[in-house]
């Protein structure tokens, strides 16, 4: 099985292919016979709209969670006063 060349701060190694693989994903050398290729990452564009969206369905939770703290501290208010006007 041949060896394949990966690189990191231009050092040059000589590897086998599972084992460069695994240093391209967890260590960030970069296979020299495949330097042209593009990141597999998602683009900034993409990020952004990830990062809103989970901004906006935490706000809406967080939203939802003071409704209903206000809503139970109303009820309870409500109870207390019908209590206090029964005695």
């Amino acid at each position: 099985m041949t060896k394949v060349e990966i690189e990191k701060r231009g050092r040059v190694a000589k590897v086998h292919p599972r084992v460069a693989d695994m240093l391209v994903q967890r260590h960030g050398y970069l296979r020299r016979d495949m330097q042209a290729q593009q990141p597999a990452g998602p683009t900034p564009e993409e990020l952004a709209a990830a990062q809103q969206k989970a901004a906006e369905a935490k706000a809406r939770k967080a939203a939802e969670a003071a409704a209903k703290k206000a809503a139970k501290k109303a009820e309870a208010q409500q109870k207390a006063a019908e209590a206090k006007g029964k005695d």
